[in-house]
Formats: structure tokens, C-alpha cells, sequence
């Protein structure tokens, strides 16, 4: 008979309610199964020892890695049986296996096992560092902490924003002003090299010696940015601060009427429209020649959607064209921006100026720019968010415009308390 000697991990939380999953754990060869706490019943009756993990999948930017590493046989104990349904190993996956150590795993879900090899940790002292970035504006602005420890390390540092719908996102940092940091678009990402490279989400442009971090896979509860500070630490041993954001704003001709001027901000990413405050035209006329800083395609939402109001304020300057790198200057001189919580948001709090933040359905422990220049705002009722949420009203989602609650988050939180956060923010407003 076969000994049993081999580790059979489930990394992701949920694996385990697969009837599959117990025809696995039944294999002779397994000694042992390492799987998610909230699964282990599903192995009561296996005869194999079952060692369980807490909070979320298995992934790179956990700050218990160490207590994973005593449930995992040593790595001269491989190859490591990790259960997929997937054709390969998520990236994340095999990215925290490889902080463990582990440089051959075996990928199982039925009768077959597939080989992967993971590249070994690169040599050190490192010199040099790319960082790949996919995301939303808002998404990208938060990560530069990660190039600032960078730079304050000392290291050589390369940054790739790109948005999640693959367009670049290098202008946006035109004129960023640091020592040692390069802003490149992908196809200059071929023409370099460097001692280690940081990929956050950016499938396109993924190498297998890259270490890549997956944000909206890793099933944990949390500050997004305070993850990707984390896989930082983890990876590169250096702690990051989570509000030493910036953008750039190259020098450009901006009319001297729209500075110093206060912004409004009522953007949104494409099906996310319930992040939109729906009082912006209630709040813009009670403001003194504001400047409205969006797309033609933000107040084509405000004029359509049932749930929110046409903004058609006469006494704003409306702004709908503008560059990345113009929006950067013109939030740069801005007296106060007010927002919804949207990439300009983050432009305008990375840029250093009083920015006032609006939250609804979305979650601000998630997406709070943690700068000391920036305020949020939400009425804290017992149903936000509904970010992540698996049940309850709203369950903010792409396109998902079904809140059963009418939105109270939004349509309650009026423009009087709107207008005495900003005048705590703006000074002499």
C-alpha cells in the first residue's frame, strides 16, 4: 500500500463544498489537507489530518504568511498538490507559495495532475524595480505609495499605470517630479529589465518571474491599498505609507480663471453610476462660480438615470474635455474639490488639495484616500456599504442598479451637511 506522505492545500476559501474535493482528499497519497476553516467540515469524514487557515484565500498579501508556512510541510517536502479549477494555479496563488518557499507544486482537480514550476526568489541586495499597475484612475493613484517606498528605499524604480480597460495611464504622471522613477507605457515595458517586478492585476503584461497580486481575489476584507502595501512589505521587506500618493501634472496652459476655484467632481466609472451623489445641481448653485470637472458621459448619466438628477446649474464652468494631465493641473490649483468617490477624487486628494469625499453604496474603509488633506463623508447607515456584499439591498456591482432602499445612503445625506463639511475643509470658504 501507498504511504501516505503528500499535502493536499485547497487555497481559496469555498473549494471545499465541491463534491470532487472529497474525492481528492481521499487519494492515498494525501496524509494531510490544509484548507479554509469554514470548509473543513467537508473533510469530517476523510481519515486524513486537517490542518485549516483563516480569513481569506491564500495570496501574497496576507500579514499571517507565517502562520501558513507551519501548516505547509517544509519545501523539501514538494511537489505540493494545490487544488484548482482552473487550468493553471492562479497567479496570486502561486505567487504567495513562492514567498513560502516552494518552488514545484502540482496542480489536481480530478484524476489529473499537472506539473508547475515557480520561478525561485531573485538574488538580492535589489538595485532596481518594476511595477506594473491595472485598475481605475482612483485605483492607480492609491498604489503610488508603492513607487514612493520605492523611491525612498533608493531603488530605480519603473511604474506602468495602465486603466482596466487597457488603455495607458502614463500621462497622468507627466511632470511627477522624483528622483529615480520612471513612468512607462507597456510598450516600453519590453525595451527593460530590472532585479525584481511588481505585478498588480495587470494580466496583459504578466511575466512568470513576476509577482503578481490579484486586489479583487484575494477574499479578505479590507483597505485595497493597504493589501497592495502589504504584498509590498511581504515581497521587498519595506513598510509603506499608505498616504504618500502623488500625480503628476506636467507645466501646461491652463486660463488663470480656473484656478483657485472650488471643483466638483461628479464622475464615475462606466455601470458604477450608483456611487454618484444625486444632489451635485443642488449643491453647484449654492456655490459661487465652481468649475464641473467630468466627462459629457457623467451628465448624460445624471440626466437619464431614474435615481439621480440633472445637473443644468447656470452659474458653473463646465470642464468635459480636458486631458489627464490638464485635470491634474487644474485639481493641483483648485481651492477645494468636492466628489463622488471616482478617480478624479483621488487625483485631486493625491494632488495635496482640500478634497471632500462623498460615499454611498461604496465602501469607505476600501476606498478612503488615507491623506490628512482629505475628508469622507457618509451617513454611516447600518446597510453601507453593500461593497462585497453577498445579500442585503443594493449589493453594489457593475451595472447593478437595484437597491432596495431607494438609495437612502445618497439621497439622505443632503447639501446643507455637504456644504459644512467642505467649509470645514476649505478655510474662509
Amino acid at each position: 500500500m501507498q504511504a501516505r506522505t503528500g499535502t493536499l492545500l485547497f487555497p481559496e476559501k469555498g473549494l471545499g463544498k465541491h463534491k470532487k474535493a472529497a474525492l481528492l482528499a481521499s487519494n492515498a497519497l494525501y496524509a494531510m489537507v490544509i484548507c479554509h476553516e469554514d470548509d473543513q467540515e467537508y473533510f469530517a469524514g476523510s481519515n486524513r489530518a486537517v490542518r485549516t487557515y483563516a480569513g481569506g484565500n491564500i495570496a501574497p498579501c496576507r500579514n499571517d504568511l507565517d502562520k501558513i508556512a507551519t501548516l505547509l510541510l517544509p519545501p523539501e517536502h514538494t511537489p505540493l498538490h494545490v487544488v484548482s479549477e482552473s487550468p493553471q494555479i492562479a497567479p496570486f496563488i502561486l505567487t504567495a507559495l513562492r514567498l513560502l518557499g516552494h518552488t514545484e507544486v502540482v496542480r489536481v482537480w480530478t484524476d489529473d495532475a499537472t506539473p508547475q514550476t515557480i520561478p525561485p526568489l531573485p538574488r538580492t541586495p535589489i538595485q532596481s524595480l518594476v511595477i506594473k499597475a491595472t485598475g481605475g484612475i482612483g485605483n492607480i493613484v492609491l498604489n503610488t505609495c508603492l513607487v514612493s517606498a520605492a523611491l525612498r528605499h533608493g531603488w530605480e524604480t519603473w511604474f506602468c499605470p495602465t486603466s482596466d480597460l487597457n488603455a495607458p495611464l502614463d500621462s497622468l504622471f507627466l511632470g511627477h517630479g522624483r528622483d529615480g522613477l520612471h513612468v512607462v507605457n507597456q510598450t516600453e515595458l519590453a525595451h527593460m529589465s530590472a532585479d525584481i517586478c511588481l505585478n498588480i492585476e495587470d494580466h496583459n503584461n504578466r511575466e512568470k518571474t513576476d509577482f503578481f497580486h490579484g486586489p479583487y481575489r484575494v477574499g479578505t476584507p479590507g483597505h485595497e491599498p493597504g493589501f497592495a502595501a502589504q504584498f509590498f512589505t511581504n515581497i521587498l521587506g519595506v513598510d509603506v505609507d499608505l498616504g504618500d500618493t502623488f500625480i503628476g501634472g506636467a507645466p501646461t496652459e491652463l486660463p488663470q480663471s480656473w484656478r483657485d476655484r472650488i471643483v466638483i467632481c461628479p464622475g464615475s466609472k462606466v455601470g458604477w453610476d450608483s456611487k454618484r451623489w444625486p444632489h451635485m445641481d443642488a449643491l453647484i448653485r449654492r456655490l459661487d462660480n465652481p468649475v464641473v470637472l467630468c466627462r459629457q458621459e457623467d451628465l448624460d448619466a445624471y440626466a437619464t438615470l431614474d435615481f439621480l438628477t440633472p445637473i443644468t446649474a447656470g452659474n458653473a464652468e463646465y470642464l468635459t474635455t480636458l486631458s489627464l494631465n490638464e485635470a491634474a493641473c487644474l485639481l493641483k490649483s483648485a481651492r477645494g474639490v468636492i466628489a463622488n468617490d471616482c478617480g478624479p477624487a483621488h487625483m485631486a486628494a493625491a494632488a495635496g488639495v482640500p478634497t471632500l469625499m462623498l460615499f454611498g453604496p461604496s465602501s469607505m474603509e476600501k476606498n478612503e484616500h488615507k491623506r490628512t488633506n482629505v475628508r469622507s463623508l457618509n451617513l454611516d447607515l447600518d446597510c453601507q456599504p453593500c461593497q462585497g456584499k453577498d445579500d442585503g439591498p443594493g449589493r453594489l456591482g457593475p451595472g447593478n442598479y437595484g437597491c432596495e432602499l431607494n438609495y437612502r445612503c445618497m439621497t439622505e445625506l443632503d447639501v446643507g451637511r455637504v456644504l459644512t463639511e467642505l467649509g470645514r475643509s476649505v478655510p474662509g470658504l
